[in-house]
């Protein structure tokens, strides 16, 4: 974090009372119309120090050489005027306080956790500038650090702090953002499906409200990653060697599958334990090639039985609907048809649903 050099000179008192002149000498003549601070509003990570200019400004826009009065100081936070902002000398060859820098100068600290605020005044006008602190990072804690791809992760909020429904987790070099499984009502965990790019990554999750400025919904990074116990992929270029996933138990539950395209064919096993059952399939991927799904039995010695789909496009998601009447070890496999964009993002949605009439 960037820290700012205090100045030696340090004033002493408890109201902070400067003049404020930003021009080479006292501006004569103007009336004070405005109070201007920069910026007006400010966010701080704990622990950070930031700036904050401040004028007593005429009709012309000019600095005036007002006294200035900081005030109502709020907790959680400390302001001190920066004395060495444009310094002079006096005769002892001291630093010492500019009388005619017009333009004051305030280090603002952020101490603790907070949404506060505190005045500045000059001449008849009181300015009130708001304060927020934020932590860096958020001390978000995970139920595992260690986790294969596809395995439900779940994210909970440090104390006074929740996720919104639309809060999204993104890792650091991977091109998807992780699968959000479910927000808790309450909004202190979050469950998520990290992607293939996310292993050891560094991990963002946005719309995130803190319970002290509840009107705010910003990012933070999390001080933990998920390390993937494999970097291999969940399908298989030899449908020998495909994992068999799980299918949707009942009518109604669905199941995301997050996986990576690296060749023309990809292939995966899915077991069907009961007669006519019928799935909605939804293929998604990224970029813009050609990709073709369709299923075939164990070996894919039977291309197309019970059924499949795709087409000359590249138009997707790509969505099915097919019954299987027999159960048993069926393999789906996705053909890269024009071979673009190897090694694309690959999501897989099954939902188990009734046979149609």
């Amino acid at each position: 974090m960037m820290r700012y050099l205090r100045g030696t000179v340090l004033l002493g008192v408890s109201a902070l009372l400067w003049a404020c002149n930003t021009e080479s000498g006292p501006v004569e003549g103007g009336t004070p119309e405005q109070l201007f601070t920069d910026p007006q509003s400010m966010f701080i990570d704990q622990g950070d120090v930031k700036t904050i200019l401040v004028r007593v400004l005429d009709q012309q826009g000019s600095a005036l050489n007002e006294p200035i009065t900081i005030s109502n100081v709020g907790a959680g936070i400390s302001v001190e005027g920066d004395s060495a902002f444009r310094p002079i000398y006096n005769a002892n060859g001291e630093l010492v306080f500019n009388n005619f820098n017009n333009e004051l100068r305030l280090f603002v600290t952020g101490n603790s956790l907070t949404s506060t605020s505190f005045d500045v005044s000059g001449a008849s006008f009181t300015e009130t500038v708001s304060v927020i602190v934020l932590p860096d990072p958020l001390a978000a804690t995970l139920s595992t650090d260690v986790a294969d791809v596809g395995e439900p992760v779940i994210l909970t909020a440090p104390a006074g702090f929740t996720f919104n429904p639309n809060s999204e987790i993104t890792f650091a070099g991977a091109d998807e953002p992780a699968q959000i499984v479910s927000v808790a009502a309450d909004g202190t965990t979050i469950t998520f499906l990290p992607v293939p790019g996310s292993n050891n990554a560094l991990l963002t999750v946005s719309n995130v409200t803190p319970g002290y400025a509840p009107a705010l919904s910003i990012p933070f990074e999390t001080p933990t990653t998920v390390r993937l116990t494999t970097t291999t992929l969940l399908s298989s270029p030899d449908p020998n060697t495909a994992p068999t996933l799980p299918v949707p138990a009942a009518i109604g539950d669905e199941l995301v599958y997050n996986d990576i395209n690296t060749g023309t064919d990809q292939f995966w096993h899915f077991e069907i334990t009961e007669a006519n059952t019928t799935l909605a399939i939804a293929f998604d991927w990224q970029g813009s090639a050609d990709m073709d799904f369709w299923f075939c039995d164990a070996a894919c010695t039977t291309a197309g039985d019970p059924g499949g789909f795709g087409g000359a496009s590249s138009d997707h998601p790509e969505e099915h609907e097919i019954t299987f009447v027999t159960p048993g070890i069926y393999t789906l496999q996705a053909n890269n048809y024009d071979g673009g964009n190897a090694g694309s993002f690959v999501r897989i949605t099954l939902e188990r649903v009734a046979a149609s009439e």
